[in-house]
């Protein structure tokens, strides 16, 4: 059995998919200042004590599925789904990668 690159497979299907199959999908970055603001305002309210420490865990839980969306934007932008350019894509990609940069600890 001879082994085919990736690339073959995809210059055989590039023709059968639709026009804007692999058009990208700009209006996902929209999410990026949603989730910023989600985190940003109950990391404030927790540090600044005006949320009650009982719903610690629950704003816990949400700032780490917002910061999974942003990762995850982060991996679409990566690969070239959701902006073109280098630039851009190095940008955004920067913002919502930065979550790797804290440490657990």
């Amino acid at each position: 059995m001879e082994l085919r690159s990736i690339a073959t497979y995809a210059s055989a299907v590039r023709p059968e998919l639709p026009a804007d199959a692999l058009k990208p999908a700009t209006s996902r970055l929209l999410w990026l200042p949603v989730h910023i603001a989600i985190i940003s305002s109950l990391a404030w309210m927790m540090a600044s004590g005006r949320l009650p420490m009982p719903l610690w865990p629950v704003a816990s839980i949400v700032i780490g599925c917002c910061l999974a969306g942003t990762v995850f934007l982060g991996h679409e932008l990566m690969h070239g789904g959701v902006v073109r350019g280098r630039t851009p894509i190095k940008l955004f990609g920067f913002v919502c990668l930065l979550p790797f940069t804290l440490s657990p600890t």
